[in-house]
């Protein structure tokens, strides 16, 4: 049974990867969905997502996070080829300070990323920002950054052209690109 008359949708808690694709799958014309987080690290599950949606990609169109449980690979690898019609997402401020302060907190306990570790954070914010170029109808951009100069934070998108920034040049329908909070109308020529 699917529910093809619902729009938008928003959770109120958090939604797992088997829901996640369940709710893509019984509401085909969603528009809007808005969650406190999606994502669990059932890797295998993610893995099924086209049994689960029979090989049809979403109609989704804006996509919100608001807290952690959703990682850059899954959001790369799992989510967004699903779902190509996309035009909007907004990844939550609240969220990306979250896994700011949680990487400091380890830093300040002695345990600092080794290059090794910052290297594979790099290439996954590149296959991010891979992904995200792919969306070509993505018309707005939300990142929620939080800023901290003092280097790359795990599970965090650091805006630079070494991690892949000058990948969303691609996106020529991209009108707002927002971080820390705050909507930034830039030109396409500074993508």
């Amino acid at each position: 049974m699917t529910f093809p008359a619902m729009r938008s949708l928003s959770t109120n808690g958090g939604t797992g990867s088997r829901d996640f694709f369940f709710i893509l799958h019984y509401l085909p014309n969603l528009d809007d969905l808005d969650c406190d987080w999606i994502g669990s690290y059932e890797r295998a599950f993610w893995e099924d997502a086209n049994k689960t949606l029979e090989g049809r990609p979403s109609k989704l169109r804006r996509l919100t996070f608001h807290q952690r449980a959703t990682t850059d690979e899954q959001i790369a690898n799992f989510i967004l080829p699903w779902i190509p019609h996309l035009r909007e997402i907004t990844i939550k401020k609240r969220l990306s300070k979250e896994l700011a302060e949680e990487a400091e907190n380890k830093d300040t306990a002695g345990f600092t990323l080794a290059s090794q570790k910052l290297e594979i954070l790099q290439d996954q914010q590149c296959r991010v920002f891979d992904q995200f170029a792919r969306l070509k109808r993505l018309s707005v951009l939300e990142l929620g950054m939080f800023v901290n100069y003092g280097g790359p934070i795990s599970q965090t998108l650091e805006l630079t052209l070494g991690t892949g920034l000058d990948r969303l040049s691609a996106l020529t329908n991209l009108d707002v690109f927002g971080f820390e909070g705050v909507d930034y109308r830039l030109g396409r020529a500074e993508l």
